[in-house]
């Protein structure tokens, strides 16, 4: 099997996964169970048909901007308006919750509805939604979704962080010189874009460089610490934030971007080593996430081969005892998951390397997710059975990221974590949620 072959197939993860890196928490809703929503579609994008893309900005401290994205083949439009032009009809519900410690309350209910007139050039739709919120509170907002004209809806769940805590909220990053985000956390070498921070009092703004080098997510049934993730910058430089001017990242690395670098907070960039990301091209990107699968041993006499393209092709080969149909579907199901984790779960470092990334690859989508503002619990198999396999994830702060998931670790996990790798090393996808 050529590698050319690997290379076809990721052109068509591409378009499947949606070029942009930062999809929604889609969901469909159903009955809350133990006061956490079931979200099962949450992270499987085969099962929704929508997949709204938002950004929550602390525009001053009154109010916050929410904006959204659609492309615009997921919306039905149609000339049957007394207009007789061609548009689409979509709605935004919103459910403000304010959050203290563990518990939600309700706060302000808002329905937002837009007529979608795009002209032939224009391929997404951008809507603007302001509300009024406090500066000193936290909240969860709950979006609901719903094209009129298909009669489909879609939720997602939105965390706003206080604006006193010089958190990435409070700043706007685009593209280009435009007022809309950019949707994204992340940039390739040489990629411009543009930062405004609202509550900006001088013309200094600090940006601390990272040049991090993290290692993998612990196994589920690890009782190891985690490794330790130095405050401590680099490089940290100024720029002038009244300058208007575009940015761009030369280095692979985080990039930290605030008015204060005492409080360790602030807007954090990515520029990764893949300078594809979250697409996996290249045989070393390819290589890396098989960490999952190998023996350090295995993995380092991988990586030390002169040819990686043969090597990887001849790895899921043997994988699968020379079917070469075979090898291609276990390529296609790996790396699959592993461009859907760069997507969902991209934190302090890549999708694939966070906490849930790891079982997101090995299990595949969980059959049933609990979420609420505080944790993720993902559950496979029979949820009425008492051996149902499940993972629970805690948000917790961290001073780079908002999307930071920790799982909780335990020993019940050993059996489940070496059955599910070694049926993959059997040429077996371990299909977590069947």
């Amino acid at each position: 099997m050529k590698l050319s072959y690997l290379n076809r197939i990721f052109v068509l993860l591409g378009a499947l996964v949606i070029a942009n890196s930062c999809l929604p928490y889609y969901v469909q809703t159903q009955v809350p169970e133990n006061g956490m929503t079931n979200v099962a579609s949450i992270y499987n994008p085969t099962i929704n048909s929508l997949h709204p893309s938002y950004q929550v900005s602390r525009y001053d401290n009154k109010k916050t901007v929410i904006f959204a994205k659609i492309y615009k083949s997921e919306i039905l439009m149609n000339d049957a308006n007394p207009e007789k032009i061609n548009k689409g009809k979509v709605q935004f519900g919103l459910n403000l919750y304010k959050v203290e410690n563990e518990t939600r309350t309700l706060v302000d209910t808002l329905v937002f509805d837009f007529d979608v007139v795009l002209k032939n050039y224009e391929n997404v739709f951008m809507a603007q939604m302001t509300i009024e919120t406090e500066p000193d509170v936290k909240y969860s907002l709950h979006v609901i979704y719903n094209d009129l004209l298909k009669h489909k809806h879609t939720v997602s769940y939105l965390d706003i962080e206080p604006a006193t805590r010089n958190t990435e909220q409070n700043y706007l990053l685009s593209l280009d010189y435009t007022k809309y985000p950019a949707f994204k956390n992340y940039f390739f070498k040489n990629e411009y874009f543009k930062i405004q921070e609202h509550f900006l009092q001088d013309s200094v703004m600090f940006v601390e460089y990272f040049d991090y080098s993290f290692a993998l997510p612990r196994p589920p049934a690890s009782i190891t610490q985690p490794e330790y993730v130095s405050t401590k910058a680099d490089t940290v430089f100024k720029l002038n934030a009244r300058a208007n001017n575009l940015l761009m990242q030369q280095l692979p690395g985080m990039y930290r971007y605030s008015k204060d670098t005492a409080t360790h907070n602030g807007l954090t960039l990515f520029t990764f080593h893949n300078k594809y990301y979250p697409r996996i091209k290249t045989s070393d990107d390819m290589l890396a996430p098989l960490k999952y699968l190998l023996s350090e041993q295995e993995f380092n006499k991988l990586s030390n081969v002169t040819n990686k393209k043969y090597a990887l092709d001849k790895f899921w080969l043997s994988v699968a005892q020379g079917d070469k149909v075979k090898a291609r579907e276990l390529i296609k199901i790996f790396y699959t998951r592993v461009v859907l984790a760069n997507n969902y779960f991209i934190s302090y470092t890549e999708g694939w390397r966070t906490d849930r990334g790891m079982i997101y690859i090995i299990y595949g989508p969980p059959k049933v997710i609990q979420k609420n503002h505080l944790k993720e619990k993902w559950i496979y198999g029979n949820v009425q059975n008492s051996e149902t396999l499940a993972f629970t994830f805690y948000k917790r702060d961290h001073q780079f990221t908002t999307n930071h998931f920790e799982l909780l670790r335990s020993n019940v996990y050993s059996a489940s974590w070496r059955n599910a790798v070694k049926s993959w090393r059997a040429g077996d996808p371990f299909y977590g949620g069947k």
